[in-house]
This record gives C-alpha cells, structure tokens and sequence, in this order.
C-alpha cells in the first residue's frame, strides 16, 4: 500500500483542492470541513474545488459538510469523477450554481434516505418518523432547490435507485457542466 507523500498534500494545498472518496461518513467529514474552513480563511475570494468520487454515506456527515459549503465565502466548485451517489450526489449539487461539473462517463445515483434502526419498537418508530423528516423537510427540499428535478419526478427517482448519465445530469440540473477537456473546467473557476 502507498503512502502519502508530503508533495500531494502541498500540491492539494496549492490547488485548493479536496478529495471525497469512499464512505462518507464522520471522520471523512471531519477532513473535508476542516479543509473547507482552511482554504475559505486564507483566500475568501478564491474557488476551492471539491471532487466527488462516492458511493455516499450517512446523512448526518452530509448535511455537516453541505452546511459548511453554505456558510463559506469562497464558491465550492464540485466535480463528479466517476460517481456520486447518495449523500455523494447530495455533496455534488451543493457545490456553487455554474461551477458544478463531471466527466462524461461518471454516474449519479438518487434514492431515497436510508435508516438502520434496530432494537425496541418504540426506538424503531422514533427512528422512522426522524429519517422520514430528514427526507421530507432536508434532502427533498435541497434536492428541489438546486436542480431542475420537480416533485413528480423526484418521487419517481426516489421510488428505488435512480441512475443518471452526465447527459441526464445536465437535463436535470444537477450539474451545469460536462468535462471533455481540461479548459472546460479551468475557464470557469477563479
């Protein structure tokens, strides 16, 4: 297994650039926040770029991130390579209007929130009605603000895993771009 080196994580600081890959969940989280945070406070007015590559994660750890994209001055330019599924398509959408990209051939999964209750009835139901409303009244919502997507067809997609192509993705407002050559990319950020 190859380790790190110091040199891409200067050339990640250099370039203002975070990695989100794997799981997201806390401590992926943690990472990105704290780099959000980090490049937002040295350069306000300059483009942080956050590339997905995600089979997703817990909610949570999204909305934590999503939060913190929302409240930063920098624009957050997100860019699908590969994947972005799940809470990793929720990280996709959330990036600035106009500077949201991915590569032709990645894909975008939407389905609908997912809950890992177990135990007494009692905790069952309370877990239930909780992932219920933070489908309704936060991921629905969002999904609805920064896409083209309207109710009827967010029930749809939501029914079961939804698959899209970067063509898709353009249709419905959820990206603004598709990368075919660096410039693509580069003529839009600052």
């Amino acid at each position: 297994m190859s380790k790190k080196s110091n040199n891409d994580d200067t050339f990640n600081d250099r370039n203002r650039l975070i990695f989100l890959s794997g799981s997201i969940n806390e401590s992926k989280a943690e990472d990105v926040i704290n780099k959000l945070l980090l490049y937002d406070a040295s350069s306000p007015k300059t483009d942080i770029l956050l590339v997905v590559d995600s089979y997703g994660g817990y909610v949570d750890s999204f909305i934590a991130i999503h939060d913190v994209i929302k409240m930063l001055t920098s624009n957050v330019v997100t860019i699908c390579i590969g994947k972005a599924m799940s809470c990793g398509q929720m990280i996709l959408i959330s990036g600035t209007k106009g500077k949201r990209f991915m590569t032709p051939n990645s894909r975008v999964m939407i389905h609908e929130v997912s809950g890992f209750s177990g135990g007494k009835l009692t905790d069952i139901e309370i877990d239930y009605k909780e992932t219920l409303r933070l489908q309704k009244q936060i991921i629905e919502k969002l999904i609805l603000k920064y896409t083209k997507i309207t109710q009827k067809q967010l029930d749809e997609f939501m029914s079961a895993d939804t698959f899209l192509s970067a063509n898709e993705c353009i249709k419905y407002g959820i990206v603004d771009h598709i990368i075919t050559a660096p410039g693509i990319l580069y003529n839009r950020i600052k």
